[in-house]
Formats: structure tokens, sequence, C-alpha cells
């Protein structure tokens, strides 16, 4: 069966608000709760953001059951020293039950208004690929010393060392950041069936999904311990169509499914929608 979380989009909330609309995501059976990590808003450079792994280390505590994941981390807004110690730290409190995903960022305004770079998107998807070799050399426990084209570290080390190792989904919206998702990740994650604009078809996951199965192929790595994931809006569409979308993610080899659900949230809305999925 698909597995499908929620995704709660940090804009324009209280942590008390975004707390209890991932309680209630527990509560109606979701696996996985995510939220996105932003420093602006796209609303309104002024609307308030919650911090994405300081809100992740708050539920780790909170919750019991559900996983928890960037969706996604912006690998521009943190040296990975940083967030591999981030990670291993939220790893610890959760139980392990912590999820990284990560991107080559969107939003040069979330860069430049503090000062960093915002290289062409080819420099950035090389800095996905180094950031998560490095962690994982981190996350090792023992001294590192790495000489990666964006990244170098001496005698770095990050302890506690998070276990288990938390699973890193690469997003990729374009080829060059597909093949990079099969080589480095351990899932990649795409717009659904619908995209963005809650269209009915969304030809860029099928030739994207295509590339990275290929890709997959030719790395020697077996699919079925690779994940393959869609992101969709919790809305009247979804709450409509959830059946038959659901069903065309498992014929399409999709091995989990991420609502997003915007503020103020929909308690009621989020129930029903695990009502419809898990009976």
């Amino acid at each position: 069966m698909v597995r499908v979380g929620i995704c709660l989009v940090p804009f324009n909330t209280s942590y008390a608000d975004f707390r209890e609309a991932a309680l209630a995501a527990e509560e109606a059976g979701f696996e996985s709760v995510w939220t996105w990590d932003h420093l602006i808003s796209f609303n309104s450079d002024t609307e308030p953001v919650l911090e994405c792994w300081s809100v992740l280390a708050a539920l780790a505590e909170a919750t019991k059951r559900v996983r928890l994941g960037s969706f996604v981390t912006n690998v521009m807004s943190r040296h990975p020293d940083v967030l591999a110690k981030a990670i291993a730290t939220t790893q610890q409190i959760s139980g392990g039950r912590v999820e990284l995903g990560i991107g080559a960022g969107e939003r040069p305004r979330e860069q430049l208004a503090y000062g960093r770079p915002f290289p062409d998107g080819r420099e950035r998807v090389e800095r996905v690929g180094e950031a998560v070799e490095l962690m994982r050399l981190l996350w090792s426990g023992k001294l590192v010393d790495y000489q990666g084209r964006h990244y170098q570290v001496q005698g770095g080390c990050c302890v506690p060392t998070p276990s288990p190792m938390p699973p890193v989904m690469v997003a990729g919206l374009g080829p060059v950041s597909a093949r990079n998702a099969a080589r480095v990740g351990d899932g990649w994650n795409c717009e659904g069936f619908r995209g963005w604009d809650g269209g009915e078809t969304n030809s860029k996951f099928y030739r994207l999904r295509d590339i990275v199965l290929q890709e997959l192929e030719r790395l020697g790595r077996p699919r079925d311990s690779f994940e393959v994931s869609v992101s969709e809006n919790l809305d009247e569409n979804f709450m409509r169509d959830s059946p038959g979308l659901l069903a065309q993610a498992e014929r399409e080899g999709v091995d989990r499914v991420i609502l997003d659900l915007y503020a103020p949230f929909d308690l009621k809305v989020m129930a029903s929608a695990g009502k419809a999925i898990y009976g």
C-alpha cells in the first residue's frame, strides 16, 4: 500500500497551531509529518515563517509514532556540518523517526538577502551531492577529512551519531537533479500527477521518473531499496479523487504520497482525509 504523509506549510502560523495539526495528523493515521524549509515566505517578506529543524526537533518530543522530515532542506541555507548536527540531535530526540529531504533550492532572495551566494542550478545540484556524501561520513562518528569542490572539512566529527542513519530523499524537478537523486539519495521526490496547478496530467513526473529508474539501473542500484514519492495538495480535488490518485500512484510505482496542507490548518479536512485513506 502507498504510504501517505502530511506536509504542514510553515507560513503564517504559530508553533502551537502547527503542533496541534501534527498531533491531529498522527491521530488521523498518517505515517509521516513534514515541513518546508524556508527563511522568507512566498506571500510577504514579513509574514511569519517557522524554522524547519527547530520545529521538527520540537515535534520529535511531542509526537510518538509518525516519521518526521524536511520537505525539503535547502542545501544553500546551512553548511553540511551544521545540518548534520541538527539532524543527529533530532534523530536522538525522536527515537529514530527522522528523514532528510534535501534539494538545490529555487528562491535566490532567501540567500541573497543574507549575503549568501546563489550559484547556477548545476552547481547547487553538485552541492546537494557533496553535502549528502559529507553528512553520511560525519554520521559515522569518525573523524572526517573531506576535500570536495564546494565543501572542505579537516578533522570534523558528528557525535552523537544518528541511529539509525536517516534516509535521504532528494527532490529533483529537472533531469540533472533527478540523476543526482538516483546517485546519492535513498529516494526521490517530484510533483504529483496533477502538478502544482491541479491539472489532470503532469508529464514532468513520468519523464523524470524514467530518468531516475534508468540511472538506478545504470548504477546497479536495486529499485526496491529506493523510494519514489510525489507531492499533492490536500484540497477538495484530492478529497474527491483520493481513491483514484492513490491507486494511480501504486500502479506507477510510487511508494509515498506527501500532501501539502496550508495554514490555517483545517483539522476536519485532515481527519476526513485520514478516514478516506485508512478507513
